[in-house]
């Protein structure tokens, strides 16, 4: 999330998820009154989402409309990223996902980390 208050979002783990985006937009088009009706509403962009008889106009739609607010996050996370992945790639990349781990949860020791989110080289 790119919100700021009453705190920012911490970024405990970054994730690269460009290998995940077609399933990622696909997982998202299962969702379609929220991602082709209510948010495109909300942002005032309705009439930029294809009609709903021509689903590859609409995948190809919401990959852009995601790759928009990831890049954004991406941006925003960007020193998280090169710590993560190193100055070339977390410089490079554009597609991610950000988690703050909750101070409600249990400890997240590296074994856990591994386990829940499969970090390379770890």
């Amino acid at each position: 999330d790119l919100f700021t208050r009453p705190c920012p979002l911490r970024p405990d783990v970054v994730l690269d998820v460009t290998a995940d985006v077609e399933t990622i937009v696909a997982m998202l088009a299962c969702h379609h009154s929220q991602v082709f009706e209510w948010l495109p509403y909300g942002q005032g962009v309705l009439d930029q989402v294809p009609p709903d008889d021509d689903g590859a106009a609409r995948r190809a739609w919401l990959r852009d409309w995601f790759a928009v607010r990831t890049r954004r996050r991406c941006d925003r996370f960007r020193d998280a990223l090169v710590a993560a992945f190193g100055e070339t790639r977390g410089r490079q990349l554009e597609f991610c996902e950000v988690y703050e781990i909750s101070e409600y949860a249990a400890p997240l020791d590296a074994d856990g980390r591994q386990r829940l989110f499969a970090l390379p080289g770890a």
